[in-house]
Parts: structure tokens; sequence; C-alpha cells
């Protein structure tokens, strides 16, 4: 009884789901619906209609805007890992967005490593201001244009600068850049793919990128940046590279605070601790709290 009950839903949905792509103008309407009952079998439709709807999507046709707190705007892939806020509007990694909203001040400058489309980035905008500065650094092209078109939409031009080049250790004009083969995670990418992607077939392996490569030690002495009061790095096990070229930053600068997706032991918080900061797991991303968004404080007020 329960499996033909399971199955009669699946099918339902993915009809729902082809009625959606033929019809577009349908998904405000029904998603917004759904979205006003709080009941969980609500809430499992809601997302089985939703995964039905964006399974047979194509790149082209993926594409919508969704609305973050404070009324702000954001191109995303509804395919992608944030793609879910087009039909729930909800903060992505609330642990983290809390700290951030928290933490940033009117003035502050902020480094956004690894910006995706620019989710961080664009809530930090707000907190920082018109007196302050978002650098948005993101090598994978298709993601820059999108943090472009929701810089314009948001009217950020001036506060949320996106940079097309990857962070690491050294500069390097044309490293390889291995580009995410899972629509569902754009977020995948990076210069250091892990191994179980790799194996698992997450990851374009034979066609990297070719991509600007640079530190911010040497970004910001290049564009005149006198400081970075906080910095967020999610770089998909490129961590340590980055830490490595900002060494120069951590000794003069002092950010009040590093937010880094790594694990509690790796190289990157081993450098960050012996650059005088505090670490402490602030948003868990795997069952046994080993990896996730670890919050580095620094330990002495700097003048």
């Amino acid at each position: 009884m329960e499996g033909d009950r399971t199955v009669m839903i699946n099918t339902l949905t993915r009809i729902g789901g082809a009625l959606l792509r033929a019809f577009p103008g349908l998904e405000r309407p029904v998603f917004g619906l759904l979205r006003t009952s709080d009941m969980r079998r609500i809430r499992s439709l809601r997302f089985r209609l939703f995964k039905a709807w964006v399974g047979g999507m194509d790149s082209e046709r993926a594409i919508r805007w969704v609305t973050l707190p404070y009324g702000l705007r954001m191109m995303v892939d509804v395919r992608d890992w944030c793609g879910i806020t087009y039909i729930e509007p909800r903060a992505i990694e609330p642990v983290t967005t809390a700290y951030l909203l928290d933490h940033l001040r009117p003035g502050d400058v902020f480094a956004d490593i690894g910006a995706n489309v620019g989710y961080m980035s664009f809530l930090a905008a707000r907190c920082v201001g018109t007196g302050g500065a978002v650098w948005s650094f993101e090598p994978n092209p298709r993601l820059v244009l999108m943090i472009r078109e929701s810089v314009r939409r948001n009217q950020f031009e001036g506060r949320v600068n996106p940079v097309a080049v990857a962070l690491a250790e050294a500069d390097e004009p044309g490293r390889p850049f291995y580009v995410s083969d899972q629509p569902t995670n754009s977020g995948l990418s990076s210069l250091a793919p892990d191994a179980d992607h790799q194996s698992l077939g997450r990851m374009n392996m034979c066609n990297p990128i070719r991509i600007t490569v640079t530190t911010l030690d040497r970004f910001a002495a290049d564009q005149r940046i006198e400081r970075f009061d906080a910095v967020k790095i999610d770089v998909e096990g490129a961590e340590h590279l980055v830490v490595a070229g900002m060494r120069g930053l951590l000794a003069q600068s002092h950010p009040r605070f590093v937010i880094c997706e790594t694990a509690l032991d790796s190289p990157a918080a081993e450098a960050l601790g012996r650059a005088g900061y505090r670490r402490r797991m602030l948003e868990p991303m795997r069952g046994d709290g080993g990896w996730g968004n670890v919050v580095f404080e620094r330990l002495e007020q700097v003048p």
C-alpha cells in the first residue's frame, strides 16, 4: 500500500514538474500556494515538485531571480545548491549568515573569496553600507556574469566589486581550474579538486579552464586597498593556498575575523592559528562535525 502511494506521488510530481516547465507562468502561483503551509507533508511535496521541475532543465532555462533578506535580489540557477531559495526564501548556511550580519560593521572592507553567485557578498554589502566595500573573487566565468547582473539589480556598483580571478599562494597567468560537472553544485569547482569528487565523476578533470591566479596580498597592493576587516574563504580544498597568499594582510591589516570552510585541524586552520587567530566550528557541514565553516577570531585587539 505504501509502495503504491509512493509510486503515485512520484508520478504526479513528474507530471507537475513537466507542466511547470511547459508553462513557466505557473511557477510562482504554484510554489507560492505550497509555501503557505508549514505542514511536513506539504513541505515534502513542495521539495519533490521542485526537484521534478528542475530535473528536466538545461542551463539556459534555469536562471531565475530570488529575494534575499532585506529585499536584496540575486540571480541564481535553480538547479544549483542555492536555487532552493526560489521556492523557500531563507538563509543559506543560516548560522554563518547570522554571524556575518552580526559582526560586519558600516564602513568595513570585506573579501568574499570563492563568491559563487554572491550570496555572502550581497548580504555583506548591506552591512558595510555606502562607506564600505566588498570584493567578490570568483573565477568561474558563468558565475561572475551572474554576480555582475545582481550587482546592477541591487544598484551596488562601486560597493560590490566582482573579480574574475582565483586567489592562491602565487601569481600565475594560466593555472588549470577544474569546473564542477554537477548542475546541482557549481561550488565543487576548485584549483585543487577533492579526490572523492574526482572518483565519483563530479569534476571535469579532462578539460580544465585556464584562469588568472594571484595572491590577496598582491591584489590589495595593486588596487591600493589598505585593509580588509573580514574575510570569507570557500574554495573547495585550496584554502591553504589562499591563506599562504595573505600572510602580509594577516600581519599588517589584522582582519577581525576570517570564516573559512575547512577542518579544525587543516593546514589552513593551523596557519591562521599561528597568525594569531582563535578557531571554533561555526557551522558543521558533515555529520561528524569535523568539517564546515570555521570562524577564526583575532586573539588580540589591534589599535
